[in-house]
Parts: C-alpha cells; structure tokens; sequence
C-alpha cells in the first residue's frame, strides 16, 4: 500500500533536517567521549558476528554461535552464557540479525538469522553463570517462523520486522507474540519499499520510522529514512 510520509535523506555520514546544518561523519570525535569500551563475547560457531541490546538496568544483553550472554554486572565488560537456543529450531546455531529487549524490560526478541526463526522468551527465564537455561521450543520460548532483518518492539506484545527476498520489494510487519506459533498473526504493516530490507525503530509518539537498506532504482534511494505517524501504519 501506498501511504503519506515524511522523509529524511542519509547519505555519506550526513543527516539534512530542513535548514538544519548538517553533522559531519568525521566530526564525530568531537562529539564527546565514548561512555565505555569492552569486548564482546567471541564470534559463536556458525554466526558472522555478535548482536545484543542494553536490560534496563544497564547491564547487556548479546547473542552469538547458539547462546544468550549477559553481563555480569554492569559496566564489566564481562559476560555469561545464560541460555542455549534450541537446536532442533536454530539448526545448532544462531547468525544473529538482531536481538531488542521489550520496553519494559521482561522479554527479549532475537532474529536468529536468515531462514531461521526468530526467538521471544521472558528475561527471567534465562539462568545465571554456569547454568544456563535451555530454551525449549514451547516450553520456554517460542519461536515463530517468520522473515526478519531487523526488529523493533512497539510495545510488550508486538515486534515490527523488516523483511523481503532480495530482488523484491521490502516491507514491514508487526508480529503479535502472544499469537500461535503454528500460525503467527504478522500483519504487513508497511509495504512497496523499493529496495533491500534496513533497519526499523519507534519514538515515544508511536511514529514508525525504517528505511531503504539498497535501492532497486524505482523509487526512493539507499539510505532513505521515512517516518510513518500512527494513525498511517496501524
């Protein structure tokens, strides 16, 4: 469907709002220093790379090879194996594409990676160093077969997903988590992007904002942002 939208160009590190002035890439360590530097737990079997998100109480979360890390205490750098995805969904390992914890802090949401699943179970479900919890398939996660790139709750029961095949137009859905894994309610929520899948993201307003990941040259460029208002995308 087509609907109204604002947009927002992005290229080369440069971000143009109105008349504002835009920010240079290479001014960025003007900007302040960084809060923290540490090192992710190591790239698991299987994955490209390490994902994770911040608990509300600071300490974070990351998912690589075919387990869930936490950190033990905020601001240590250190992590712990506290979960184990199950292997019979993940195929013994997990390619991250993305992992966002719920607004209010008590589930978490992981894009296991391309033709995979993605993941929601509670934050209390997982267990503490030296014993992590195994989470099962429909005892304590669930895990919906659904296309993803990138994912972003709305609130504490639906995650927005972008998602398209390559060579096809992208799109967004809106994943209710509490719907039955066997027939997942994903709505397509917004569709005809003319390009490759990027990431999305909401304000406090409920505005949804995503992008053009690569463009297919018919319609907006790479890099373009566009906020959708509520009353547009729900």
């Amino acid at each position: 469907m087509k609907i109204g939208m604002v947009s927002l160009s992005v290229a080369f590190g440069v971000v143009v709002l109105g008349g504002a002035l835009p920010a240079a890439g290479d001014a960025f360590e003007n900007y302040g220093q960084s809060y923290r530097a540490f090192s992710t737990p190591p790239i698991g079997d299987g994955s490209f790379g390490v994902t994770g998100d911040a608990l509300p109480d600071g300490r974070l979360l990351m998912v690589t090879g075919n387990s869930v890390f936490v950190e033990s205490a905020v601001g240590s750098g250190l992590f712990d194996e506290v979960g184990v995805f199950d292997a019979s969904q993940t195929g013994g390992a997990a390619d991250p594409a993305f992992l966002s914890v719920s607004p209010d802090g008590s589930r978490v949401a992981v894009g296991v990676g391309f033709g995979k699943p993605v993941a929601v179970f509670d934050v209390a479900a997982l267990g503490s160093a030296g014993s992590p919890t195994m989470l099962t398939s429909g005892s304590v996660a669930d895990y919906f077969a659904v296309g993803h790139f990138a994912g972003a709750w709305y609130d504490n029961t639906q995650l927005a997903l972008t998602a398209g095949a390559f060579g096809s137009e992208a799109f967004v859905s809106l994943l209710d988590t509490t719907s039955d894994v066997g027939s997942p309610v994903n709505e397509l929520v917004i569709t005809e992007i003319a390009g490759a899948s990027a990431g999305v993201a909401f304000d406090s307003a409920g505005r949804l904002y995503t992008a053009n990941g690569f463009a297919d040259g018919s319609g907006s460029g790479t890099g373009n942002i566009r906020v959708f208002e509520p009353a547009e995308w729900m």
